[in-house]
């Protein structure tokens, strides 16, 4: 998504001013901030909170404008704008400034389909029914995908066998509970080459690896993806391929 910020042009709505204070009080704060920065007496400990708060703000609402990505720090810019005017005439004017913003996250929270990720979360509604995820919720063809490649790995080996999940994912040997036969860390960083894969191989050969798990884009150039490319695939099951090695040729 594209930064974007609400348009000015909702203050011609009935209630379109709600909708722009979530977005506009910390612009409108940090033009305050700048101004005090130059006054000779300056009360450093609040500013250096404020200016904390309002940077905070601005990096997590770039690139991605939606609100979810803000309330991290929604919430410390409104405390330096009480922490400001608290102790002025227009103390009863930031309370109920803040006391606005406050009911707006309510309503937003609780009255609408402000959530950024409802639509995705709500498609994950299928167990995962597998000895260590059975309070997982999936999507349907995710749910599958999984179930279809632990069968397989459950009826082609045994439990203290090693399998290799490529590029690295920690979670498909928690599921698929089978051990990861490198310990080389970083063999995951698909396309980077700071690290040799003849590490990675090796370790396989010597723990008699007979399959590997891909997940998704796997074709690197790599050593390790080249290798892989090279075996026999035996198993396609939504986002997830199985191959089994039959050279180290």
């Amino acid at each position: 998504m594209a930064f974007s910020l609400p348009p000015l042009t909702l203050l011609l709505q009935p209630t379109g001013i709600f909708k722009l204070l979530p977005y506009y009080t910390p612009i409108i704060f940090t033009i305050f901030l700048t101004y005090y920065l130059f006054r000779q007496k300056k009360d450093w400990s609040k500013l250096s909170f404020a200016l904390m708060s309002v940077t905070g703000f601005a990096t997590t609402i770039f690139p991605q404008s939606d609100l979810l990505h803000v309330y991290p720090f929604f919430s410390s810019v409104l405390i330096s704008i009480l922490l400001f005017g608290y102790k002025t005439k227009y103390k009863y004017f930031i309370i109920g400034l803040l006391l606005i913003h406050i009911f707006i996250g309510f309503y937003l929270t609780f009255f609408t389909k402000s959530y950024r990720y409802e639509e995705y979360y709500l498609k994950a509604n299928t167990h995962l029914s597998l000895p260590r995820t059975q309070t997982i919720l999936l999507e349907p063809s995710d749910a599958k995908a999984l179930t279809d490649a632990s069968n397989f790995i459950n009826s082609h080996t045994l439990k203290n066998d090693y399998i290799l999940a490529y590029p690295y994912a920690p979670m498909l040997y928690f599921i698929l509970d089978r051990r990861n036969p490198t310990k080389d860390p970083i063999y995951y960083l698909r396309t980077w080459h700071f690290y040799n894969d003849s590490v990675a191989l090796k370790d396989m050969q010597r723990k008699n690896v007979k399959y590997i798990v891909t997940q998704r884009s796997y074709e690197f150039d790599t050593d390790l993806s080249k290798f892989i490319q090279q075996q026999k695939l035996v198993l396609i099951t939504g986002d997830l391929k199985i191959f089994q090695i039959i050279s180290w040729n």
